[in-house]
């Protein structure tokens, strides 16, 4: 806004006593007046009409010269020349300017709670500050996934509109913080004007803390603007979900997930279990404002491969955590050769027996089968002397094709001298220990997953020690680092080394629940395909590795040939071998981005409040140009009436 106070917007005050020159022009002016020629027959009369008119002559003249006037003018607008007044005014600092637009691409930005949605209202911002910018200035685009990605740079503001109109929300985490420090970093080199637009919700995520990163930026000299987009939405979604076959049943599901409410008042929900087309089973439950409910399922399921879809049905703001997936493997029948002897191995045989999937067959030495035809070979307590030469040999390349091989702590075991078995076995031994222990838990493992052995002592076991670094030990004797359970891989298949034999003069794990339940987890793990142990069901924003470049299928029906794939949606990725198709489920479950009422920050702008203003500056105008202008038309103006009176 312009400041016309007069007293103090005058250059030289001073110069306004110059107008006193106006007075001596107008006394002079006065006593001089031009003498006109009239002839009169007599002089008398001219006297008696000067005489009669002296006092009326004066005024008239000072009024109706227009020469008068017009040198008043001058001087007046000389003097006004002088004091060069001027006035201070606000203008748009014209400066060149590098910009970086943030725009927060994460799950949260799909809620509806604004028109169309919150993304597509930031873009519309991010739009105006384009139409703001002139050919000079820089523009860069940063989408913040929870890993930011730069998807625009340079001057052409065209095609970064094209850009911005073109992008569309995933459905992963946000990283706002992170983002804006890769936009300070971009700034860096420049050395125009610079500012960094973030247009986000604000619902959480990972990364820098967004106000630690805005004040990093600053300090840097990049200005920050922190724009919030959306309204308080409502909102009720999956936080967490995990479905798998039951230990006992594998015909049966066991799924279990939450479902919190972010809406202000109690939601009505209703959760249910889908493969394909088919509803497994549903359950409905009202849902406190701000809390949480746990649903539990076990529905019965086929033995194939299949997708289970978890749907949250009720209506909110935000789709994309309405849906769950999980992967249920096929299950598979695996061969097992047991090698014993006659009256031994009571209790793991009965065990074997009890086990679904699992077509276990019997062998007692020197009698044995042709083992390329067993997926696992346990080598229980066979005498030692009845094995025959080759016979290691054969299990050994066996295992290196694929196969698996578990050797369990019994009586023959360390009478047992055949290279081909310890040179692959996961331990050395150094003889019995017979000493009451418990057992101690090592290494968390699916193989351990509901298997508790707080009850489980053992009372013989076999001093051994790790055979290298590829060993991975999992049990151990509690009262030291003597290993009870031990793997490696050798070639394509694993060997596995249990201590725990279950013959009662050895240990009580004959009686435990746990007996079956890890001796089943144990052959599962160690006869699925390899590569098959990556975990199926993954969260969005991670990356999914594969061994080398495969062709994958996306969600949304996309495809692209990658070893490494950014998962930013939600749903089933496929990737496609030549000879068959691995299925991974891939799920928001953040707690973080399902909470769409809003975040408190401070120093942020509500995007209904932001608008894109030019920086202004005070300007000072000075009039002495004007003013000087002026005085030579009028001066112009002076000589035209001078040289029409015939005095020039």
């Amino acid at each position: 806004m312009a400041d016309f106070s007069l007293a103090s917007n005058l250059t030289n005050p001073i110069a306004f006593s110059g107008l006193a020159l106006i007075v001596p022009i107008i006394i002079l002016y006065l006593l001089k007046p031009k003498p006109k020629v009239v002839l009169f027959p007599s002089t008398m009369f001219i006297r008696f009409m000067e005489k009669n008119k002296r006092f009326t002559s004066f005024l008239q003249k000072f009024v109706r010269d227009p020469i008068l006037f017009m040198q008043i003018l001058i001087i007046t607008l000389l003097v006004l020349t002088l004091v060069n007044p001027f006035y201070n005014t606000e203008v748009e600092k014209n400066e060149a300017e590098s910009v970086v637009i943030v725009l927060d691409a994460s799950a949260s930005m799909k809620s509806t709670d604004v028109s169309p949605n919150r993304f597509d209202a930031a873009v519309a911002k991010a739009v105006d500050i384009l139409s703001e910018l002139n050919e000079e200035d820089d523009v860069s685009i940063v989408l913040a996934e929870n890993i930011p990605i730069v998807v625009s740079t340079g001057k052409d503001l065209g095609e970064a509109r094209i850009t911005l109109e073109r992008m569309k929300a995933a459905d992963t985490p946000s990283n706002i913080g992170d983002a804006i420090m890769l936009g300070r970093d971009m700034l860096s080199a420049t050395d125009k004007k610079k500012a960094i637009y973030a247009f986000s919700d604000f619902a959480g995520g990972g990364g820098i803390d967004v106000q630690l990163a805005k004040k990093i930026a600053s300090i840097s000299g990049v200005r920050v603007e922190l724009v919030q987009v959306g309204v308080r939405g409502a909102n009720a979604g999956l936080v967490s979900l995990n479905a798998r076959r039951s230990v006992v049943r594998d015909n049966q599901l066991f799924l279990t997930a939450s479902v919190r409410n972010y809406h202000e008042v109690d939601y009505s929900t209703t959760v249910r279990v889908m493969t394909g087309d088919r509803i497994l089973d549903s359950k409905e439950k009202t849902i406190e404002a701000g809390g949480e409910e746990f649903y539990y399922f076990s529905p019965n399921l086929t033995g194939a491969e299949q997708i289970i879809r978890l749907e949250v049905i009720g209506g909110d703001d935000l789709s994309v955590d309405d849906i769950g997936y999980a992967h249920i493997p096929a299950v598979k029948v695996n061969r097992v050769l047991l090698l014993t002897s006659k009256g031994s191995d009571k209790f793991l045989r009965l065990m074997l027996d009890s086990l679904k999937n699992v077509k276990v067959e019997y062998a007692v030495p020197p009698v044995i089968p042709d083992v390329r035809n067993y997926d696992v070979i346990i080598l229980g307590d066979a005498e030692h002397d009845k094995i025959l030469p080759g016979d290691f040999r054969d299990i050994k390349n066996h295992v290196g094709n694929g196969a698996n091989l578990v050797v369990v702590g019994s009586e023959n075991l360390d009478r047992i001298g055949d290279p081909d078995l310890w040179s692959i076995m996961p331990v050395r031994s150094y003889g019995l220990i017979e000493k009451e222990d418990d057992i101690r838990v090592v290494h968390e493992h699916e193989m351990l997953e509901d298997v508790v052995f707080d009850n489980v002592v053992v009372t013989r076991y076999y001093n051994v020690e790790a055979a290298d670094n590829s060993t991975k030990t999992l049990l151990s004797a509690g009262s030291g680092a003597n290993p009870l359970m031990s793997y490696k891989s050798y070639g394509d298949g694993y060997v596995a080394f249990v201590g725990v034999n279950s013959n009662p003069e050895w240990s009580n794990l004959y009686y435990s629940s746990s007996f079956p339940i890890f001796w089943s987890q144990m052959l599962k793990y160690i006869t699925r395909p390899r590569g098959s142990d990556i975990d199926k069901s993954l969260h969005t924003g991670e990356y999914l590795r594969l061994e080398g470049k495969q062709r994958v299928e996306t969600p949304g029906g996309g495809f692209l040939e990658s070893a490494s794939v950014f998962l930013d949606e939600s749903g089933v990725y496929r990737v496609r071998y030549e000879d068959k198709t691995d299925q991974f489920t891939v799920n928001l479950l953040n707690s973080l981005e399902s909470n769409t009422t809003g975040a408190d920050i401070e120093d942020i702008i509500r995007s209904r409040d932001f608008k894109v203003e030019s920086e202004k500056v005070d300007l000072r105008v000075e009039l002495f140009r004007h003013m000087l202008a002026v005085m030579l038309i009028a001066l112009f103006i002076e000589l035209f009436f001078y040289r029409r009176r015939g005095l020039l």
